[in-house]
């Protein structure tokens, strides 16, 4: 009978029950989704965080990079401040892991070609010499002899017994019959070609003083046995400079860039072993190029000759005065064939060596999630030179949209557990208030509380386990539908993933993961669950208060003889409906003070939102108009930023395009003949300009060339390769002379009477006797030009090979179609980033590692624009989509506020309307109490926010919006219970 009663009573209040049963069961789909996807991307996280392994490579981009065979000193003094630093507390650092590089001699092994730094140079007796001169070779007034070569003391393509011709300008080689020569010199060709010179090693000193040639008649076989011969020396120099390999130690081989990146893996045997690396055992992994040529297989040993790498000078290090004992290194692994790492050894960080050459600094290990951490404290730490590159296999990209799923379903979930608190609070309130009478009643009849309990119980319960029950089983089957359209919307605002697209941050392989967010049944039978009993306890709190008997007011009695104080009347007379407003207001105790502090809070939370979404705004165009976005050319593998050649008309389409400016280039070109004197009519004819006569002639003069410096051509000094990391050097001027000469045009250049502005090396122009404003010539190899330059400024410092610095449009080229070594740019609009990648593709400009198009690569430094971009799009993206959410739902709480507060007050209109007062006095009367407590509200915080911000008209006019529904919704209660008859305002339960 309880429980029929109690669901009886549901059915007489059918609009109620229907619309808790809806705001319960979508709770519960949303909650239950919002759950679901959350827990799930959680997991999916660390899965995808197991997946990938971040690895950082700092390097020192000094002006040769990267070049190997240049030393650079700098590194090493970066890599000891990385050492100090790794001892502190390095944000996101795992394990640094050594990858420290060195050289070594492996028992047969050789280089190839392409990494020979003396392939030409052969030390060699002869015999059998007598002049002779061959016309298509020899230039005019040269000497040149025929020789057979008796012994090889080193020489890669010379042998025993064959043929030799070689030039050698010496008055005082007078070949003999019957003598033995030994000469020292370059091999240039198949025919035996050679053009003596003295050693062009750059070890050690005592050898550059060995004459060219000795006579070496009767002792040919003491000087071949005499390894402290001065020659023998020269010969054992050359073999162990171009015999040397890279050997790479290593703590972690599968974290060695070329391993990491996909480029290199161990096909035959294993990797090297926790033991192996702990104990530096004697073991090695070498290329499958290297063991197919030594016929060696995993198991064997290949002896190996560690050799210390001087810093200052990388060729310095093959000391001809010192032993390289070999030890036997056991092969337990066999790398792929790979063109970029054909002689690459590498083995365990050995404890009693230590060598390191080249441009890395460190190899380190990174969380996943703190990379981009580690390269922003790094970067605070290091010089300007140091750069950070991240591989991260794709984690980023692959984690991002992982990430925004979890927000959106965090998002998701703690809105619906607050609605849900404030619907099942209302729930409970409600559902009691309409069964308050029928609980004093059965009270009073003396029902036990068990079966009131009962009766309450089964009424909500019914509608809680009900609603959440269906709500549980709609999501579930759902919820792969809602999942979807949730991706479909975070894509559609441009917020699941990074444009990576010509981004330093696609320099590295990219591995796909699998995982995508699933629905699970379970996380919506706990949501179902969660809903019904919070519905249920919600109504035994209100229950609870219902129990216990009203506090009666106590009757305050006059004493004796006291004459009764004189009230304020409300009714009194008419135009009083401000008066009655204004007493109402003050004997409303705290039910005066609800109005005020609900529309404070309200407008409170509007006014921030809006205030937010402004801020990120501003912040948003402030970001576009401040960040610079740079980029420029690469080679396909990302590792160059010279040499290039960019063709000129890729340039044009760039500056038509109007997405790019401040685009710089440079190019450089040989100088094959240097006059030290200013050319030109009058002046004194410089001798004419060498022509090669020959191919062999071409190559002694391309080694003579080698000897000048380059001429750059550029418009600024950070497109230049010498200058690109570190920026301008420090340059002294001529008078009237600045920087913006790089930038002078043809027509200002050819104009110059005294010849081309350049600037030029310090150590040349001390070498040269030059100063600041001196003219000198130089000419071109096909001798089509000569031409001035003039010294405007001197520099010190550009690497390997200090250049002469010219202005972009310098005239000095008969063919008009110019293709450049280095490129430059910004983008003109950050805004426009999109734009400017899709007309780099459409234009065939390839990515890195990308071969397709023109097969030239750009880079664009754009990734923190993106991040900071995206963060603040996001920002906006949700609060375009809640705010106006959450501005009705304020409005509604508002608006339900209102109707509530004039609701509880119909007995005080019903009495007025019984002492005669009309409809519009008691409308109004209500209407301005409720108007001035809502608007005090309002207008209080309006001047607090005014004191300390600025309030702006947007922020206004949502205040306005959410007090503008609260007046509504007073008007609309007082309206409607003033239009019924007086009964009927008394008799109104809802």
């Amino acid at each position: 009978m309880i429980i029929r009663n109690s669901l009886l009573s549901l059915w007489r209040t059918k609009g109620k029950t229907l619309l808790f049963f809806a705001a319960i069961a979508l709770l519960t789909v949303f909650m239950g989704l919002g759950a679901s996807v959350w827990m799930n991307t959680e997991q999916l996280l660390r899965e995808c965080d197991s997946s990938y392994v971040s690895v950082g490579l700092v390097e020192y981009m000094g002006p040769d990079y990267p070049d190997t065979d240049v030393a650079e000193p700098q590194a090493a003094a970066q890599r000891e401040k990385l050492q100090e630093l790794a001892e502190g507390n390095c944000p996101g650092v795992i394990q640094w892991v050594g990858g420290d590089a060195g050289l070594a001699l492996a028992q047969g092994a050789k280089r190839i070609e392409k990494g020979i730094p003396y392939p030409n140079n052969s030390v060699v007796i002869i015999k059998d010499v007598y002049p002779g001169k061959l016309e298509e070779y020899a230039r005019e007034g040269e000497k040149w002899y025929f020789a057979t070569v008796e012994k090889v003391l080193y020489s890669r393509s010379g042998e025993e017994d064959t043929y030799l011709y070689f030039h050698l300008e010496d008055e005082s080689f007078q070949p003999e019959d019957g003598h033995s020569y030994l000469l020292q010199g370059e091999w240039y060709s198949v025919s035996s070609q050679v053009e003596l010179g003295a050693f062009t090693g750059n070890a050690e000193e005592e050898l550059r003083s060995a004459p060219v040639w000795e006579d070496v008649t009767g002792k040919v076989d003491q000087v071949c046995g005499d390894d402290k011969n001065a020659y023998h020396r020269i010969a054992q120099f050359y073999r162990t400079a171009n015999e040397a390999l890279t050997v790479q130690e290593t703590t972690a081989l599968e974290f060695l860039p070329a391993f990491h990146q996909g480029q290199l893996s161990v096909t035959e045997g294993r990797a090297f072993t926790e033991e192996e690396y702990r104990e530096g055992a004697k073991s090695c992994v070498i290329s499958g190029r290297m063991a197919g040529i030594l016929g060696l297989s995993v198991g064997d040993e290949l002896p190996l000759a560690l050799i210390p790498v001087d810093q200052e000078n990388v060729y310095a290090s093959f000391r001809t005065d010192r032993e390289y004992s070999r030890e036997p290194y056991k092969i337990v692994g066999i790398t792929n064939e790979s063109d970029e790492f054909t002689d690459d050894i590498f083995i365990p960080d050995q404890k009693d060596f230590t060598s390191n050459y080249g441009y890395t600094v460190g190899l380190v290990q990174l969380e996943n999630a703190r990379a981009e951490e580690f390269e922003q404290w790094l970067s605070a730490q290091a010089e300007d030179r140091v750069r950070v590159s991240i591989f991260d296999q794709g984690y980023q990209k692959a984690a991002r949209s992982l990430d925004l799923m979890r927000q959106a379903a965090a998002g998701i979930t703690v809105v619906c557990a607050i609605a849900s608190l404030v619907i099942l609070a209302m729930f409970g309130y409600l559902f009691v208030y309409k069964q308050s009478a029928a609980i004093k009643i059965m009270n009073q009849l003396g029902t036990p509380k068990k079966k009131i309990n009962l009766y309450l119980a089964a009424g909500c319960g019914t509608i809680a386990a009900s609603a959440a029950a269906a709500g549980a089983a709609a999501g579930y089957f759902s919820g792969q539908t809602l999942l979807m359209n949730l991706e479909k919307l975070l894509r559609s605002s441009g917020k699941m993933q990074l444009d990576t697209r010509y981004s330093l941050t696609a320099l590295g392989i990219e591995k796909a993961f699998g995982g995508t967010p699933e629905i699970s049944g379970l996380w919506f039978l706990l949501a179902g669950l969660g809903m019904c009993l919070l519905a249920v306890a919600s109504c035994s709190i209100f229950a609870v208060r219902v129990y216990k008997n009203p506090q009666k007011k106590k009757k305050q009695g006059r004493r004796k003889g006291e004459t009764p104080a004189k009230q304020a009347r409300s009714f009194g007379g008419s135009g009083r409906a401000a008066g009655f407003a204004w007493l109402s207001v003050k004997r409303g105790g705290i039910r005066t003070l609800v109005v005020p502090a609900v529309t404070l809070v309200l407008a409170l939370f509007i006014s921030v939102l809006a205030s937010s979404w402004e801020k990120n705004q501003q912040q948003m165009e402030a970001l576009s108009e401040q960040t610079e976005i740079k980029g420029n050319f690469v080679s396909i593998n990302g590792r160059r930023i010279d040499s290039l050649a960019v063709p000129e008309e890729i340039l044009h389409k760039m500056e038509e395009s109007g997405l790019f400016q401040d685009i710089t280039a440079s190019m450089s070109r040989e100088i094959h003949y240097l006059y030290l004197g200013e050319v030109g009519p009058g002046l004194p004819e410089p001798e004419p300009l060498p022509v090669p006569v020959s191919s062999f002639d071409y190559e002694r003069r391309q080694r003579e060339m080698m000897k000048w410096p380059y001429m750059v051509l550029t418009n600024s000094w950070v497109a230049t390769k010498e200058f690109f990391y570190s920026g301008s050097p420090e340059v002294s001027w001529l008078d009237g002379y600045d920087e913006s000469f790089f930038t002078m045009s043809r027509e200002e250049l050819e104009g110059t009477a005294e010849g081309i502005p350049c600037i030029a090396p310090l150590g040349m122009m001390e070498e040269k006797g030059l100063e600041k404003g001196d003219v000198i010539g130089v000419g071109a190899y096909n001798g089509s030009w000569l031409v001035n330059l003039k010294i405007v400024g001197s520099y010190r410092g550009g690497g390997q090979n200090e250049n002469l610095f010219l202005p972009l449009q310098s005239p000095l080229e008969v063919n008009e179609k110019r293709t450049y070594d280095t490129v430059r740019f910004v983008l003109k609009e950050p805004g426009k980033l999109g734009e400017a990648k899709n007309f780099l593709e459409e234009s065939q400009i390839c990515q890195v590692n990308n071969y397709s198009g023109i097969r030239k690569a750009v880079v664009l430094e754009d990734i923190d624009y993106q991040k900071s971009a995206i963060q603040l799009s996001e920002r906006i993206g949700y609060l375009k989509m809640i705010f106006p959410v959450l501005l009705v739902l304020a409005g509604g709480i508002s608006f339900v506020l209102s109707y509530l507060m004039v609701l509880g007050r119909k007995r005080e209109l019903a009495l007025m309307r019984s002492m005669g007062s009309g409809v519009w006095r008691t409308f109004a009367s209500f209407f301005l109490e409720q108007a001035g407590l809502c608007l005090s509200g309002g207008i209080l915080l309006l001047l607090i926010w005014g004191i300390f911000s600025q309030v702006s008209v947007f922020q206004a006019l949502s205040v306005a919006g959410v007090l503008g529904c609260y007046l509504l919704g007073a008007a609309l209660s007082v309206a409607l219970l003033n239009r019924a008859g007086l009964v009927e305002i008394l008799q109104d339960k809802e």
